[in-house]
């Protein structure tokens, strides 16, 4: 289920190098955990933007990848069995995973738990409400039935983050 990391590289570096200048902007900082890593490429771009980035990667291959690439700590285990401390980090990323949980709810829950009072959760995953998704229909290249346990629209995803206590 991983892309092609090393050939898309440069593509996927300049989109989480944006992503998090993003998250920069509005105040993000500190100790970071991207959860769901794989090649560690925008723990690359976290580190150069100034936050103290650290990843954890359920693939043990891909969080050694992560690990070489990147210079930084990555735990080779999935999210449900890494038991991460309470409010331990300032900023967590989680870049298109969000659709691979087995229960996102959970997952919401734990990665809320590791965040610091304030800190920041910046969750990526494909839209199928939008407009792409509608156009393209069942060719669009986010059905992924093996790979993709949940389709995210924005209505889902903002009853998924009140369920998980993440709104105000």
């Amino acid at each position: 289920g991983y892309v092609d990391y090393e050939g898309d590289a440069p593509v996927f570096r300049a989109e989480f190098r944006r992503r998090l200048r993003a998250l920069r902007g509005l105040g993000a900082h500190g100790r970071l955990l991207d959860v769901g890593c794989a090649a560690g490429l925008a723990l690359v771009e976290a580190g150069r933007l100034g936050f103290a980035p650290s990843g954890l990667e359920p693939e043990p291959e891909m969080a050694a990848r992560a690990r070489a690439r990147a210079g930084v700590p990555v735990l080779a285990s999935s999210l449900e069995k890494a038991l991460l401390q309470r409010g331990t980090r300032e900023t967590i990323t989680c870049f298109d995973v969000l659709e691979h949980f087995v229960d996102p709810l959970a997952a919401l829950r734990q990665m809320r738990q590791a965040l610091v009072p304030g800190g920041w959760l910046a969750v990526t995953t494909p839209d199928f409400g939008g407009w792409w998704a509608r156009v393209q229909g069942r060719k669009w290249p986010f059905i992924t039935p093996h790979e993709h346990l949940y389709n995210f629209d924005r209505r889902r995803l903002e009853a998924l983050f009140r369920a998980a206590g993440l709104t105000d």
